[in-house]
């Protein structure tokens, strides 16, 4: 028996697929075009070395980060996490001891914008989403003259 019946393949088997995937790949490449970015800052420097994004961007030492313009991103400016551009020194807040990293994110939230809003205008009750009928008012009945 000679050495070479026993020994087994080390080349994987190809994917058929693998052609299709790469082909589709490179069109949406075209029609899409770059991926798109957004330059994001830490909302507090002491965050710079937790927070990355989710496809494992990190904060350099100093400056911001550049990360795609995705629902992650979105997110993490909408939660204050991160801000697009860089707070001034004069907004920036010098961490307290007493607050954990939480609570030190929500103190440097941006404050809401105070709009009034409209009276709430009372709806008619409802049974299982249909409008309830008004009962029919009630009237005496002709007198018949006699």
């Amino acid at each position: 028996m000679s050495e070479a019946s026993n020994q087994t393949a080390t080349e994987k088997p190809v994917n058929p697929r693998d052609e299709i995937r790469a082909a589709r790949a490179r069109r949406m490449k075209l029609i899409d075009g770059a991926v798109k970015t957004v330059k994001v800052y830490p909302a507090i420097d002491d965050m710079r070395g937790v927070l990355r994004h989710a496809n494992g961007t990190r904060f350099r030492a100093t400056g911001g980060a550049e990360w795609p313009n995705d629902s992650f991103t979105a997110r993490r400016i909408a939660d204050g996490s991160v801000r697009l551009e860089d707070a001034p020194a004069s907004e920036r807040v010098e961490p307290d001891p007493t607050k954990n990293a939480r609570e030190h994110l929500a103190a440097n939230l941006p404050k809401p914008k105070e709009e009034s809003q409209p009276e709430p205008v009372a709806e008619p009750a409802t049974t299982n989403g249909r409008t309830k009928r008004q009962p029919a008012p009630v009237t005496d009945p002709p007198q018949s003259a006699t």
